[in-house]
């Protein structure tokens, strides 16, 4: 979006105009604190999957509890959303779970259709679920060890899982029906402050394996040979390799991301690949400022089938999430930084390569953000141009308007409400059962209206939800029984500081 004051000839330039493809993000959840330990994978028709951590949010000193909404899941929680259609379904992959603040999830998507999604359990553990029967599954071990730098991935070969436990690189195939675990290869000193990652990736020959030997600071890649044994390599070339990320081209040929050794606080993003057994070969992408903190730092690879080679990686503090791709020939940054307060990115192709998505943490508004890289429309008001005013709504809450049945007791959210609040902050019910009618025509921004006991703030239990927050327009309805004569505060979850009011019941 873009706002300016000035005279009638005043112009917006679009720097990206003359880019066929653009950077365009949004919020895929925001509930709590979510979006730790994000990862993304795309199905085959080309919507993303996202795996990530579900918290409660951090308790403000002298402010109450932030209210959750009825039905929601029960942190902490290891979290699914996936985009299908431009809308956002989210579910539970275990409620209350054994997780912390540094677990981490990954996640894939196989030719069936099946999710499956790992993750870390503390103190120690690597759990994996899917919904092959619909719902995901309850989650069975893979690993009782301390596991880090977790991976997942689907191919040809079967689900692969790769992680580090004690000194050793390890890896299992397997699923819904048992894993079966196997030594990769052992690495040795030099992990501690800087960040662990495996990464790994199934072609038609077998499984591959990327990490870093902190030993001799150099990445990696393993390869498995028919009879089961493992054989490593170095990536010549490049130094470090930590917070690597792997990605397949159309040829099965690998290509890994990855951070230089820092040296006086800074380091150099590479890639690296190598074409048909060939030597590796390696270039620059970005660079990173800071010191390299574990949970911060992180890289993200994908090749469409095109070739064309996209990165995100963390930028250091106050920079955030990078994205650079070589498709003019060497990587360039997609101009304008979208996540400034972004850290561990992930990034997926589509299979067709019309799209590329970037997840990340949002570490300032603790939610999980997902980036779409394609060809998309930048809409802009310029002088000049008007649009027909939003249609009247009823300002009494007493009948339904677009959407709401008649009769219903409605509340409206019109274009600006985050910072404007509801239509109707006064709204008067009946005392016996009703319908609670909420239209949100507050086009791209989620709302609800949760109703509680209290008159004066989110306490004493619930009247009403109508649902989670949902993006606009929509309409959400909660029937409501015979309620006790009085005031009920009501609120938006998604804004509960701007949007509030009072429900009279007579």
């Amino acid at each position: 979006m873009a706002a300016a004051c000035g005279s009638e000839q005043a112009a917006f330039r679009d720097p990206l105009a003359d880019r066929e493809r653009r950077m365009v993000s949004q919020v895929a959840d925001f509930l709590g604190d979510s979006g730790r330990g994000a990862a993304v994978a795309v199905d085959a028709e080309g919507n993303p999957h996202i795996s990530y951590l579900g918290l409660e949010e951090p308790a403000v000193e002298g402010q109450p509890a932030a209210a959750r909404p009825i039905g929601s899941p029960t942190p902490p929680a290891v979290m699914h959303a996936h985009l299908v259609g431009g809308v956002w379904t989210r579910s539970p992959v275990q409620e209350e779970a054994r997780i912390n603040e540094g677990s981490t999830t990954a996640i894939a998507v196989d030719a069936d259709g099946v999710h499956h999604v790992i993750w870390t359990e503390r103190p120690v553990g690597l759990a994996h679920a899917s919904n092959a029967e619909g719902d995901f599954s309850e989650p069975a071990r893979i690993t009782n060890g301390p596991a880090a730098g977790i991976s997942l991935a689907s191919g040809e070969a079967g689900l692969w899982a790769s992680w580090i436990e004690r000194g050793v690189v390890r890896a299992a195939s397997g699923g819904p029906g048992g894993w079966q675990v196997e030594d990769v290869a052992s690495v040795s000193g030099g992990l501690e402050g800087l960040p662990v990652r495996t990464a790994v990736r199934v072609s038609a020959d077998g499984p591959l394996v990327a990490y870093t030997d902190p030993g001799t600071n150099t990445p990696m890649i393993a390869r498995r040979a028919a009879d089961g044994t493992w054989t490593s390599e170095p990536v010549e070339g490049g130094g470090g390799g930590y917070a690597i990320s792997l990605a397949l081209d159309g040829e099965g040929n690998p290509h890994v991301a990855y951070y230089t050794s820092p040296r006086g606080g800074s380091a150099e993003v590479r890639h690296a690949h190598s074409v048909g057994g060939g030597p590796w070969e390696v270039s620059t992408v970005g660079q990173v400022a800071g010191e390299p903190v574990e949970r911060s730092w992180g890289t993200g690879i994908a090749v469409d089938e095109r070739g064309t080679h996209y990165v995100a990686w963390f930028a250091g503090a106050g920079d955030g999430v990078r994205f650079a791709t070589n498709e003019n020939g060497s990587f360039e940054d997609v101009p304008g930084t979208f996540g400034f307060d972004g850290v561990n990115p992930g990034v997926a192709a589509a299979p067709d390569g019309g799209v590329v998505y970037v997840v990340w943490y949002d570490a300032d508004d603790l939610d999980v953000k997902l980036g779409a890289y394609g060809e998309q429309e930048l809409v802009l008001a310029r002088p000049g141009e008007t649009t027909a005013p939003p249609p009247a709504q009823p300002t009494d809450g007493a009948t339904g308007g677009a959407g709401c049945a008649e009769g219903s007791v409605q509340v409206t959210a019109s274009p600006g409400a985050a910072v404007n609040g509801f239509d109707q902050d006064q709204v008067d019910a009946p005392a016996e059962a009703f319908t609670l009618c909420f239209d949100n025509a507050d086009n791209g921004v989620p709302h609800n209206v949760h109703v509680f006991q209290s008159s004066t703030g989110p306490e004493g239990g619930d009247v009403a939800v109508t649902g989670v927050p949902e993006v606009g327009p929509v309409v959400q309805s909660a029937d409501v029984p015979a309620t006790e004569p009085g005031e009920y505060f009501f609120q938006c979850d998604a804004h509960p500081t701007t949007m509030t009011g009072t429900l009279t019941v007579a």
